[in-house]
């Protein structure tokens, strides 16, 4: 694999497995197609969430029920939906995330199609955890910051000589630019637009991981 400008950019956003691993208040609690509307909003109310992920028995996701569904049902029918099954109300059509996937990615599909829960998926299918949108919008900001503070000190460091490269130069080139130029970072650009940008630091981490990759 050749690791090019895009993918060390790309390696900088946070990811889905990155919040789950500090925030520590993501829901264990999950329903089965036989769970009532009244178990759902008890989760709900107890864990302060605006849905409960609906599992098969291989720890599959099979549906969701969100807190605007039972509102709607309640409203149109009244509160004897307590006692229905939640499938006669989950959204069967889910979509899910891997660990892998950004925050960035993520938080973009859940607000492209209005939903506020994304369930968290391993490689086999099964449940890992569920986010909303507050979540991963937190994690977005945090990103943002972060890149905003660097950003303010190459500012200060750079002189105003600027290397920038096209998202599919490889790291070879990356390299020598740091070797041979002296830069504290390499812009990445397409179009006309500035994408990012990789300060050597970044480059090393970001070739480490790919070293570490092949080795596993």
């Amino acid at each position: 694999m050749t690791l090019t400008a895009h993918d060390i950019i790309e390696g900088k956003r946070p990811r889905l497995r990155d919040l789950i691993d500090v925030d520590l208040d993501l829901p264990q609690a999950t329903l089965t197609k036989d769970s009532t509307l009244r178990d759902a909003i008890r989760i709900i109310s107890n864990e302060n969430r605006g849905g409960v992920v609906v599992l098969d028995d291989a720890r599959a996701v099979v549906g969701i029920v969100s807190e605007r569904d039972i509102v709607r049902n309640i409203s149109l029918t009244g509160a004897g939906v307590l006692d229905w099954t939640v499938d006669r109300v989950m959204t069967s059509d889910v979509f899910t995330a891997d660990e892998d996937t950004s925050c960035q990615t993520t938080l973009t599909e859940m607000i492209d199609k209005r939903f506020r829960n994304m369930p968290i998926c391993n490689a086999d299918g099964k449940l890992v955890a569920c986010v909303e949108t507050l979540q991963v919008t937190h994690a977005k900001l945090a990103e943002l910051t972060e890149s905003n503070r660097k950003l303010m000190d190459l500012l200060a460091l750079l002189n105003h000589t600027q290397i920038t490269v096209g998202p599919n130069v490889d790291s070879t080139t990356i390299k020598a630019m740091f070797q041979t130029d002296r830069v504290e970072c390499v812009i990445v650009r397409e179009e006309g637009k500035n994408l990012g940008f990789i300060t050597q630091d970044e480059f090393l981490r970001a070739s480490h991981r790919v070293s570490s990759a092949h080795a596993s």
